[in-house]
């Protein structure tokens, strides 16, 4: 019974997603056809737009890569990644699907997605196509500069095909997020800590003179901690014992004032 349940739900779920990809409804791809698509109208001037066709035109010419940019104000509650794929697979044909490589940017809801064809796959797995996405991409999008982040995206992907951007130098790009928790650890136990340690010591401090903060941190390193267990206590040894013939019992009360320095 149970394992029947479980089969109808996983059904329906299947069911489900293969109803929602065919109603994917993606654009005709416009004439003439082109390898870069702005429609959107984020590129700005049309001059913009006819470079970055000229560059690709000839990236395929001397690589033998097609690399097709489209722009869409927005795909709602579409994965990014799904309707990339919906798309390139309506517009491409089958020399572009083994050849091309499809990048969708999504204006307003702010997605993005590389599909690489067939002869590409292995080369451009999903962690490179993070890496360029990541560091050519995101930074130029966003700041809104998105003639400059697909142009340098494009460069990233010919100089990967033709290998001058290797694996391990798109990999060692990494290596650039640790810096700023070195140096904010650093920073910490440079001046962070040792101010920590000040105010502490001016918490315990009793004296009525004022301390500075390099008297106090010379005075932190001279003072050696007292350690001192409850049974210290009851035996009368330790750093903090009274003889117990001094030892009174409780009663009355305490006056004065805590004298110091």
């Amino acid at each position: 019974m149970l394992r029947n349940f479980l089969l109808l739900i996983f059904s329906l779920l299947c069911a489900g997603s293969v109803l929602a990809q065919d109603s994917i409804v993606v654009p005709v791809r416009p004439e003439p056809k082109r390898l870069v698509n702005d429609m959107a109208g984020v590129l700005g001037e049309s001059k913009r737009t006819e470079a970055l066709e000229f560059k690709l035109s000839k990236l395929n010419d001397s690589l033998g890569v097609e690399i097709f940019i489209v722009t869409i104000k927005s795909i709602k509650d579409i994965e990014t990644g799904i309707y990339a794929k919906e798309l390139a697979d309506k517009w491409e044909d089958a020399n572009d699907k083994e050849n091309g490589i499809f990048i969708l940017f999504d204006v307003e809801d702010r997605g993005y997605a590389i599909i690489p064809g067939s002869k590409f796959r292995t080369k451009f797995d999903s962690f490179i196509i993070r890496k360029i996405e990541d560091h050519y991409m995101r930074p130029h999008f966003k700041r809104k500069e998105y003639y400059e982040g697909f142009n340098i995206a494009a460069d990233a992907i010919a100089n990967h095909i033709t290998g001058r951007l290797t694996d391990t130098e798109l990999k060692s790009d990494d290596k650039y997020s640790i810096y700023p928790f070195t140096i904010g650890i650093f920073l910490f136990c440079l001046i962070l800590f040792p101010f920590y340690q000040y105010i502490q010591f001016k918490k315990n401090h009793f004296g009525t003179k004022k301390i500075g903060f390099i008297s106090a941190l010379m005075l932190m390193n001279h003072l050696k901690p007292a350690h001192s267990t409850f049974d210290d206590f009851k035996k009368g040894t330790g750093p903090f014992s009274i003889p117990a013939s001094q030892l009174t019992s409780f009663g009355g009360g305490a006056g004065g004032s805590w004298g110091g320095w």
